[in-house]
């Protein structure tokens, strides 16, 4: 099947492979009878591959026919929208760096040192290099540029809150990576006069736009074009949006500064949804904007607590700084309860950590509902709350042992340094469950602070003590050591088959720590034990259900 079919069938098929296909073409012209249809298509999928394809295709070796064929389609169709994905995307075609080079002054009859903006060489200049090269000329692009800005000029006319909409949403669009600097800016012909077109800093020559001698972009105030569409009570909203939501900073500096001068008065009267928006934006000067905003309000006495959770939870950096010095003043931790406090305390933001572990030692939290905060990620919060944890589980009657194992289980070495300091203290230094629990450690620190602790206990306890420590010092040594661990327990469940519960358990424990060699060892071990003891077989069969001892014997 041609190829140009093929594209086609994909096309009505909303099939995957068809932008990928499309953008990897090398010869475009058959593609100009799709161009209409894609243009005028509705289906969400259709949109967002041309949106897609406007992104990435414009400069495409090959590629002329179809991206003229698509604009002129947009353009015919009135389709703002488009128009403004393409005014981006045609910005970006005729860039221009600064360039040092040496002059001789006649006048003075000294050699000098100008720095000039000059058009990237590979673009090619004239027609014919062009349609070798199958890619737009310098002065098409040029050309494309004033096309795409002259089709919002011609709207704002006509209809100007629609122009300013349109051109909101393709100002959005604009990226800092495009707009890293000043020349980046002079060479986007549509966005520096949406922004600054009636500057008298900006310097129109035929080689392009310069900025007048002394300026910087740090001195252009907006000037945009068609301000009365801009000084609409309505437009307000979508400079906010622009504040809050567009990926360049450049285009969000222009609206911040644009909306105060424009709109003095309406960041102070910002209903919460729009401060919570500027606060929730991924951008810090959008979230400064955002903390102006917050501050001093009324009616942040009256939020609701799901209101201040979902403040307290903005990841932003100064919007969680701003929010934490507002709920401090205006709301009280006994709302939130202490579980919430906890949440808030173990979260990655540190200003909103340290509120939460404020609030949690406030509300004294019961032992159970803290123990999470061995988790907290702000690195000062976990080292205070494992101090405080420790220092409760040591002095607290109804502390318990599978408390301090959390803090030995934790993944911070800090946390488990009190946990550890625990297990070796008089209160918990005979608690099995602790000493079961060591050698399962994957920290190294444990399992040095296990081997320790045995070597000095060992020779202080009786024959049946022994066992338990030789099976833990075991499973911290080589395979060897665990094989003999293993078979000690399988000749004292012979000798003394009354112990069987306690050594059953521990020799499930020490399965549960071997290899799959050593696995098969004990599991001998045991069958060998039964095998010699038949009165042993109800009590590992409850132990171990899946073994089948009946086959065994």
């Amino acid at each position: 099947m041609d190829s140009v079919i093929q594209l086609e069938v994909w096309f009505e098929e909303a099939h995957p492979g068809f932008l990928p296909a499309v953008l990897a073409a090398r010869e475009t012209v058959g593609l100009r009878g799709l161009a209409r249809r894609w243009v005028a298509d509705a289906r969400p999928w259709a949109r967002a591959a041309l949106q897609e394809y406007i992104e990435a295709g414009c400069d495409q070796a090959g590629h002329r026919p179809l991206v003229k064929a698509l604009y002129k389609a947009a353009e015919a169709a009135g389709d703002a929208a488009l128009v403004g994905a393409f005014l981006v995307a045609f910005d970006r075609l005729v860039p221009r760096k600064l360039t040092v080079i040496g002059r001789w002054d006649w006048r003075t009859r000294e050699s000098v040192q100008d720095v000039v903006l000059r058009y990237d060489p590979s673009i090619p200049v004239g027609p014919g290099r062009a349609r070798h090269l199958g890619r737009f000329s310098r002065p098409t692009r040029l050309y494309l540029q004033r096309r795409a800005l002259r089709f919002f000029r011609r709207l704002g006319y006509r209809q100007p809150d629609r122009f300013r909409q349109v051109v909101a949403a393709a100002l959005a669009r604009y990226a800092d990576e495009h707009l890293s600097t000043t020349e980046n800016l002079l060479d986007s012909w549509g966005l520096h006069h949406l922004l600054f077109g009636r500057s008298p800093l900006l310097t129109r020559t035929r080689r392009g736009t310069v900025l007048a001698a002394g300026a910087s972009l740090e001195t252009l105030q907006p000037a945009p074009l068609h301000p009365a569409a801009w000084y609409a009570p309505a437009a307000a909203a979508d400079l906010l949006a622009l504040v809050a939501g567009a990926k360049a900073a450049l285009v969000r500096g222009w609206a911040l500064a644009l909306l105060r001068a424009a709109h003095p008065t309406a960041l102070q009267t910002l209903e919460l949804d729009a401060v919570t928006a500027l606060l929730a934006s991924p951008y810090e000067d959008a979230q400064t904007a955002g903390a102006a905003a917050l501050a001093d309000r009324a009616e942040l006495a009256r939020l609701p607590r799901e209101r201040w959770l979902a403040l307290l939870g903005l990841p932003g950096p100064v919007a969680a700084q701003a929010v934490c010095a507002a709920a401090a003043t205006h709301v009280d931790p006994q709302r939130l309860g202490a579980a919430e406090c906890v949440r808030l305390a173990r979260l990655p933001v540190a200003p909103v950590a340290r509120l939460g572990w404020q609030w949690t030692q406030a509300l004294a939290a019961p032992l159970p509902v803290a123990l999470p905060l061995t988790g907290a990620r702000v690195a000062e919060v976990r080292a205070a709350a494992a101090a405080w944890l420790a220092d409760r589980l040591a002095r607290e009657p109804d502390a318990q042992p599978t408390q301090v194992r959390d803090l030995v289980d934790a993944a911070a070495a800090d946390v488990r340094a009190h946990g550890l300091a625990l297990v070796a203290s008089d209160r918990f230094r005979d608690e099995a469950l602790l000493w079961e629990a060591l050698p399962e450690t994957p920290y190294a620190d444990v399992r040095r602070f296990l081997l320790q602790h045995i070597e000095a206990r060992r020779a202080h306890v009786d024959q049946r003590r022994a066992l338990w420590l030789d099976t833990l010092l075991a499973l911290g040594s080589g395979s060897s050591a665990r094989g003999r661990a293993l078979r000690q327990i399988g000749d004292r469940l012979e000798r003394h088959p009354e112990e069987a519960p306690e050594l059953l358990r521990l020799l499930g424990f020490a399965l549960r720590s071997v290899s799959a060699p050593d696995r098969r060892q004990a599991l001998a071990v045991i069958v060998g034990a039964v095998h010699r003891q038949p009165a042993l077989r109800a009590v590992v069969a409850a132990r171990f259900p899946e073994l089948a001892l009946e086959a065994a014997a």
